[in-house]
């Protein structure tokens, strides 16, 4: 249980605890979603650690980022989130995903996403029709790309998780 938990490092490095950055900062890569109940809340701890701007990777699809951006940009705080897009990976190999998922995408960013998020089941998860693994460098995701470079947008993809992802599940893992 939660309560037994006790996990080990694996990373090996001097610690330097920063409370407070010196510079007003960006969140880069945040998976919260910022609701009614959460908002004032996210903004006194932002402004704790002197974190500008946080970006929500987790934006999904057109409609729920529509959702996400509307909800951002009807309060007092429009300017402290961001939100990018992600993309359902599956089937990428049916007929007329690259048309369907490029719309979708497309639509995201008009209803106000900032860039694309490509989480770990591209190249983990993800899978084609016949059920085999959908590898990032595969051919069918090419419309992704090629539409990501025509509207310039960021993309950040995560393709791969430490060692103890990997390593038996137990109370220090």
């Amino acid at each position: 249980s939660i309560v037994d938990y006790r996990p080990r490092t694996t990373l090996v490095t001097a610690e330097h605890p920063v409370p407070k950055a010196k510079f007003p900062v960006i969140d880069s890569h945040n998976h919260t979603t910022i609701t009614a109940g959460n908002i004032d809340q996210m903004i006194a701890e932002m402004d704790a650690l002197n974190l500008r701007v946080m970006v929500n990777l987790s934006g999904g699809g057109a409609a729920a980022v529509k959702q996400k951006v509307d909800f951002i940009r009807g309060t007092k705080y429009a300017d402290r989130f961001r939100v990018f897009a992600n993309v359902d990976w599956n089937n990428a190999d049916g007929p007329g995903w690259g048309d369907r998922a490029g719309a979708d995408l497309e639509q995201a960013l008009k209803n106000g996403a900032v860039g694309l998020k490509i989480a770990k089941n591209l190249g983990m998860q993800s899978r084609k029709t016949d059920g085999s693994r959908l590898h990032v460098d595969d051919p069918h995701l090419k419309p992704i790309w090629d539409l990501c470079a025509r509207l310039n947008i960021p993309v950040l993809i995560h393709t791969a998780e430490p060692q103890e992802f990997f390593s038996p599940l137990d109370m220090h893992n």
